[in-house]
């Protein structure tokens, strides 16, 4: 596996060599347009339909109200932050202190040779004092708020939204609504919650049937075969009352 950066770690006057790696791998499968006459792969072109031509290098345009500021090469070199290769933690905080709702993309650190030692000392102090990091360091051209985190025998980086980036709840139509609860309600809600939830959770239980659904018609058209899916019917409407009433005699078999 190929590390996306490297650098080293620090934190107070401690400071030693790692690696990144994504943690994740997203597994959608990924579709081209192909032209319906020949099945080669089609190509877009940048179009001006003012002029009626097609642009080879075009600008960079923010929009404000009806128009248009456009930013050269030389005002995003302005800007640009220096890479300081190092993922520098400011402080630390008790690990439910941060929403999760702010984290962002994820990344497995992993130790250079000889940084295995303070690599395993952090990894151990983290987790018996349920701590979490907060730093930031340069990727991209950009600066970013992380957060140092364990995940089983490894440390993690999450890249963290700013706060000016988190839509607030008010925002959200019809988030918030003053509903009057019916006590029993509540009470068949609870018992239903009670009786479905589990000490541990096995999330290797889940898949992604889509994706495992066109994997198989892609099998199964380079086989020339033709397979057929099952439709779903559509349960009956039951009201509130009814639909707890019902689970909970589900539950009960």
């Amino acid at each position: 596996m190929r590390a996306i950066w490297k650098g080293s770690l620090s934190f107070a006057l401690v400071n030693f060599p790692i690696k990144l790696f994504n943690a994740v791998s997203s597994k959608t499968l990924k579709f081209h347009s192909l032209c319906p006459d020949c099945h080669n792969q089609i190509k877009y072109k940048k179009w001006c339909p003012y002029c009626e031509k097609e642009v080879q290098k075009p600008l960079k345009g923010y929009k404000v109200g009806n128009e248009f500021v456009i930013l050269d090469d030389a005002d995003f070199e302005r800007v640009k932050i220096k890479s300081t290769k190092v993922i520098e933690i400011q402080k630390f905080v008790d690990a439910d202190k941060i929403p999760e709702i702010m984290h962002s993309n994820t990344y497995y650190i992993a130790p250079e040779t000889g940084a295995e030692k303070i690599y395993v000392l952090l990894r151990e102090v983290l987790q018996r004092t349920g701590k979490v990091g907060i730093g930031k360091f340069v990727l991209h051209n950009r600066e970013h708020v992380v957060k140092l985190a364990t995940y089983e025998s490894a440390l993690l980086l999450h890249t963290l939204f700013y706060k000016t980036e988190i839509r607030q709840i008010p925002e959200i139509p019809n988030l918030i609504q003053n509903i009057k609860l019916n006590e029993e309600e509540i009470k068949l809600c609870e018992e239903i919650i009670n009786r479905m939830s589990v000490s541990e959770i096995d999330f290797g239980e889940y898949t992604d049937k889509y994706t495992e659904g066109l994997q198989k018609i892609i099998e199964a058209k380079l086989q020339g075969k033709v397979i057929t899916i099952e439709e779903k019917v559509e349960q009956p409407k039951e009201s509130l009352m009814d639909a707890l009433r019902a689970s909970l005699e589900a539950l009960s078999r």
